[in-house]
């Protein structure tokens, strides 16, 4: 039963929080009964003690914030004392808002200093596998569990639509988001209605039509009550832009049933009931298609179920060597104890 220090991409108690691959992890990891140290960027730790891990190479490491100084180092002095290390390569950070922040020779000395490094996107793949030649794809995973099932009524903040349209986004980059085909298609179709669950302040300066529905940030829990009661999911970025990730959300609208409207992307082209669009009267036009295409939910299930946390969890102890089974051990978090460790500050 390996214990697990994840170096978080965010922290734990932000507004999406749990949403968030390295957020993921460590739940996938809770539900093994396995124990945790979540590290955020500011050296906040959650849940398992230092003092209560073992050390060593029982322990793995998992990163994939390259531009977070202090996680190079905690990263380095973990594997020095024998843990197993992960990294995880999850964009092209040159073509991000971190661009400023990031350091390339830091994430080549991730890559070729880890015991097992893995990317999310094809395109990251070929890009390191002259210098971590087994350099292996581990793209994202969804929670089947929470979103499959859900019932209930819709939220009250939701708009109905026919169909009603959800764009649940953290917005990070404004600017990779293709707002002109979004406010085409509002324009175009007022019997539409686009629900947006993202921050209203990342919106541009530019009048909304009456069927763009901002609600706002909610946490992650909380998605599957707004996405079952929509008819399609959408995701308008720029191709160019995000043409490195690997779009987490692709999965949790499509564990919601929903047919998903996106760019193209190397990372989900095998995905199901994905619609790609070019323009903004493609995009209309791909909603109104994925609206009237029926979903085969039961070829969706079995195409979800190899695409879980938990499944990917096992892809990476699997590839580290382990043959853990589902451990006993009660799971850290129902007794963990929230401390700071200041940045630099020697492990337990």
């Amino acid at each position: 039963m390996p214990d697990f220090v994840i170096l978080g991409n965010c922290l734990w108690n932000s507004k999406g929080r749990g949403g968030n691959s390295s957020q993921q992890y460590a739940l996938a990891v809770m539900r093994r009964g396995w124990r945790v140290r979540y590290v955020d960027r500011y050296g906040t730790g959650l849940f398992t003690p230092w003092e209560d891990l073992e050390i060593g190479p029982e322990t793995v490491v998992m990163c994939d914030m390259p531009w977070v100084k202090h996680y190079y180092t905690l990263f380095m002095e973990l594997k020095m004392r024998g843990c197993r290390t992960v990294y995880r390569a999850v964009d092209n950070w040159h073509m991000t808002p971190r661009r400023d922040d990031y350091d390339e020779e830091r994430e080549i000395a991730f890559i070729t200093a880890a015991d097992a490094a893995f990317a999310s996107n094809p395109l990251n793949v070929e890009r390191f596998k002259k210098i971590r030649p087994d350099i292996t794809l581990l793209r994202n995973g969804t929670d089947l569990a929470l979103f499959w099932n859900w019932q209930g009524e819709p939220p009250e903040d939701l708009r109905p639509g026919k169909p009603a349209v959800a764009f649940v986004a953290s917005l990070w980059a404004p600017e990779w988001v293709d707002w002109e085909s979004l406010f085409y298609a509002a324009e175009a179709s007022p019997e539409l209605s686009f629900n947006f669950l993202a921050d209203p302040s990342k919106f541009p300066d530019r009048a909304r039509p009456a069927n763009m529905n901002v609600i706002g940030i909610r946490r992650w829990p909380l998605l599957p009550s707004y996405l079952h009661h929509c008819g399609v999911g959408v995701l308008p970025y720029f191709p160019e832009r995000s043409c490195y990730t690997n779009p987490l959300k692709v999965l949790e609208y499509l564990a919601c049933g929903l047919p998903v409207v996106c760019c193209p992307n190397p990372s989900i082209m095998d995905c199901p009931h994905l619609f790609f669009y070019s323009g903004p009267r493609d995009f209309l036009d791909k909603i109104k298609a994925a609206a009237e295409a029926e979903i085969d939910r039961e070829a969706l299930y079995h195409f979800l179920e190899q695409h879980t946390w938990d499944r990917r969890l096992e892809d990476i102890v699997e590839k580290l060597g382990f043959s853990a089974p589902v451990g006993s051990r009660g799971a850290a978090h129902d007794s963990a104890k929230r401390e700071n460790r200041p940045r630099g500050e020697a492990l337990a």
